[in-house]
């Protein structure tokens, strides 16, 4: 019988003649819930906690201790050390925890100190601040101290964390320059509908010109801009949230994939990227000593591409079925080019499948960082075209009626 220390879950499942039962049980984790339910011969189909403990504990941390991805990298880094070093770990949680200054990362440390000591596993706290800590991330924690060898997967974890970091920021950075291009353009049209354009609108009605059409619009925007310079702030703020919110939707998403699948240099851009997650996620799963399917099961999430994770999936109920994974592959080669699912066909014969993923990642980065230069090398002069056609449009549409008046004066 478990102790009364366990976490308490309350779960739902169907037997053989469908009925379904509900009930709870204390275990330690989510899948000791789930193996008590089969050995019953009942079919899962709800496993959630009852414990309210961490989500109010977040409300009493309060504003301002927020985790970063590096803080992160460096807790995994500190634990993987440390164990390796000849700690124990609940001797490394204690040290981590008392030298740590953010609230929160103490609250996990103390919360997985304790939960150590009631018989849980350090994944299953922190698959509890899933928030920070991804699935593919608590998965591999979790074949670590499978096999008993958590310092080494740590290492492995912080690694893989700290090149999905490095690759996010060398994005990142290589739009800061087409960013500033678009926000100085915005920046200029916004000084010459605000500050100059009101100024000139007085000189254009005692002028009694004709206004182009193209003008007539400007001046009525620029009346709605320089109504209120505080309602102009709110509404842009406004909308760069609503664009923000937008992005992280499923609708959103979708659509930010169909549009980046309609520009060639986009698209390949975006299929090197989910390859080089995807292969870099199995290659640090399978070598944590998880199994094939647990591994495409994290990796699938790790891609972050809907087409991408659905070819995934597929490929797990394939090799369930007792297909190779490179067969599956190789019916995609639009997502999945024929040299990758050739080498990984290699590595799914000579038994080295963790080592062909790696080497696959690292060449597929070098991939990305090519397909960044040759795309910023075509995007800065065609933005810089579109941003001087629009900026020389407005400047062109104020100008035309400066021009007629000073004609008339001729």
């Amino acid at each position: 019988m478990l102790g009364n220390n366990m976490p308490n879950f309350y779960f739902e499942a169907s037997d053989t003649q469908g009925i379904v039962h509900k009930g709870e049980h204390q275990a330690p984790s989510k899948d000791v819930v789930a193996q008590y339910l089969r050995d019953r011969k009942l079919i899962p189909l709800v496993i959630k906690s009852t414990e309210k403990k961490n989500r109010l504990s977040f409300l009493q941390i309060g504003i301002g201790s927020k985790v970063s991805r590096v803080q992160i990298i460096f807790l995994i880094r500190d634990l993987s050390i440390s164990l390796k070093s000849g700690l124990s770990i609940l001797e490394t949680l204690d040290i981590l925890a008392s030298d740590t200054k953010n609230p929160t990362l103490k609250k996990i440390l103390v919360d997985a100190k304790n939960n150590l000591s009631k018989g849980q596993d350090l994944s299953d706290t922190l698959e509890q601040y899933s928030k920070y800590f991804p699935q593919i991330y608590i998965g591999m924690i979790r074949a670590g101290e499978a096999s008993g060898n958590l310092g080494e997967t740590l290492s492995d974890a912080a690694v893989h964390l700290k090149k999905d970091y490095e690759l996010t920021k060398r994005i990142k950075a290589a739009m800061v320059y087409p960013m500033i291009l678009v926000i100085a353009s915005v920046a200029v049209i916004g000084l010459l509908l605000i500050f100059v354009l009101p100024n000139l609108i007085e000189t254009f009605e005692r002028g009694n010109i004709e206004l182009p059409a193209v003008t007539k619009v400007l001046i009525k925007v620029s009346a709605l801009l320089s109504y209120s310079y505080a309602a102009d702030f709110v509404v842009f703020i406004i909308f760069l949230y609503l664009i923000t919110y937008f992005r992280k939707t499923k609708i959103g998403q979708t659509i930010y994939a169909k549009l980046s699948n309609v520009m060639p240099m986009v698209k390949e851009l975006m299929r090197k990227i989910a390859i080089v997650k995807f292969t870099r996620a199995m290659g640090y799963l399978l070598t944590s000593g998880m199994g094939i399917t647990k591994s495409l099961e994290f990796a699938a999430d790790s891609v972050g591409r809907d087409e991408y994770k659905k070819i995934v999936h597929q490929s797990l109920e394939s090799i369930k079925k007792g297909n190779a994974l490179s067969d599956t592959l190789d019916q995609y080669p639009s997502q999945f080019p024929k040299l990758l699912t050739g080498i990984i066909r290699v590595g799914e014969t000579t038994g080295s499948l963790e080592n062909v993923f790696k080497l696959s990642s690292e060449f597929y980065e070098e991939e990305v960082d090519s397909s960044l230069k040759t795309l910023l090398s075509y995007l800065e002069p065609v933005l810089l075209l579109i941003m001087g056609l629009v900026v020389g449009g407005v400047a062109f549409a104020v100008l035309i009626p400066i021009y007629q008046l000073v004609s008339g004066f001729s």
